[in-house]
């Protein structure tokens, strides 16, 4: 196995700000392999995977929490794919966490539940519809509004 630090791109024209780790290796089978975003890698693992550190110091303790990781990681995928729910892999993850003892058929039900929230969250303003609204006050309403509306904007 080689490891490199390279920086992409023509000296003269264009080059890269970051530096990228290229690392050529061989698989069981003796193939190349080169790998150069090996971060993104475990940026992904990290995030979906729930790896924030290793247990194990050995290459085999380490081998093996990534490879229980990515099967659970699988396991949840399949899970959500084959019930059809839109639930995220954390919730389906959580769901089971907290009925792990329970049968599986109400783990079912409260997956297939549909969402007793009203609330739909944080929404983003919609600039052109209070511009709107702002256009039509003022076109309905006398010049008193556009003093008022100077003076709370002067005042903020």
């Amino acid at each position: 196995m080689t490891e490199s630090i390279v920086i992409l791109g023509d000296p003269k024209k264009t080059i890269m700000r970051h530096q990228l780790r290229l690392i050529h290796t061989v698989d069981s089978k003796g193939t190349p392999v080169v790998m150069w975003k090996i971060e993104l890698f475990f940026k992904w693992v990290k995030q979906h995977l729930k790896v924030k550190k290793f247990y194990g110091q050995s290459a085999n303790a380490v081998y093996s929490q990534i490879w229980l990781a990515l099967i659970t990681y699988c396991l949840l995928l399949l899970t959500q794919i084959n019930l059809k729910t839109k639930n995220s892999l954390l919730d389906i993850q959580r769901l089971l966490k907290d009925n792990l003892f329970k049968p599986f058929n109400i783990f079912l039900e409260i997956l297939q539940r549909q969402s007793s929230r009203t609330s739909r969250g944080r929404q983003k303003n919609d600039y052109n519809q209070e511009f709107e609204q702002l256009l039509k006050r003022i076109e309905s309403e006398t010049s008193i509004f556009l003093d008022t509306y100077d003076v709370e904007l002067n005042c903020l």
